[in-house]
C-alpha cells in the first residue's frame, strides 16, 4: 500500500515510515489532510521530508501526540531541538545530535514556533528584506 492508501484508513492510529527514501513532502501533506486519527508517526531517516510538510501535518492532524523525526535533515535546524523530548544517554554524541522526537505538549510548542516562523517569513517577504530563520519565539525580523 501507498501512504495515500494508508492515510484513507479510518482508524489509522499508529504508522512507521522509517526509513523510506522515496518519501515525499507530497506524502506527509496528504497523511496531514487525511490522517485524522494518526497518533503516533514515526519518519526517521527520511531525508526527503521538509519543514514545511512536518508543519502542515502538526497543524491538520488534532489527535497527532508523538512525532519521531531522528535523522530528518529538516528537522535539524536551528530551535528544534529544544522540543524535542531529552535523547537517552545510550547514544553517542552524533546520535543525540540527530535525536528529533517530539511527544506530548512539545508537539503543540513546535506547531507554535513554526506558526510563527512562517509569519515572519510573510511579513519579510511583504517587506522585501531577507528571512533569516531564528532559533527563539522573539518576531523582530532582524
Amino acid at each position: 500500500m501507498s501512504v495515500f492508501e494508508l492515510a484513507g484508513l479510518a482508524k489509522l492510529h499508529r504508522l512507521v515510515l522509517v526509513r523510506v527514501p522515496k518519501l515525499t513532502d507530497n506524502a506527509i501533506y496528504h497523511l496531514g489532510d487525511h490522517g485524522r486519527a494518526l497518533e503516533r508517526l514515526h519518519l526517521s531517516y527520511c531525508d526527503r521530508i521538509s519543514l514545511k510538510a512536518i508543519h502542515h501535518l502538526l497543524r491538520n492532524a488534532p489527535r497527532l501526540n508523538h512525532l519521531t523525526a531522528t535523522g530528518v535533515p529538516a528537522a535539524r535546524r536551528m530551535g528544534l531541538s529544544r522540543f524535542s523530548d531529552r535523547a537517552p544517554e545510550s547514544l553517542d554524541e552524533d546520535q543525540k545530535s540527530a535525536f528529533r522526537v517530539f511527544s506530548g505538549k512539545n508537539i503543540n510548542a513546535l506547531c507554535k514556533f513554526l506558526d510563527k516562523e512562517r509569519l515572519r517569513r510573510e511579513q519579510a517577504e511583504a517587506q522585501n528584506i531577507p528571512f533569516v530563520p531564528r532559533s527563539d519565539d522573539k518576531m523582530d525580523l532582524y
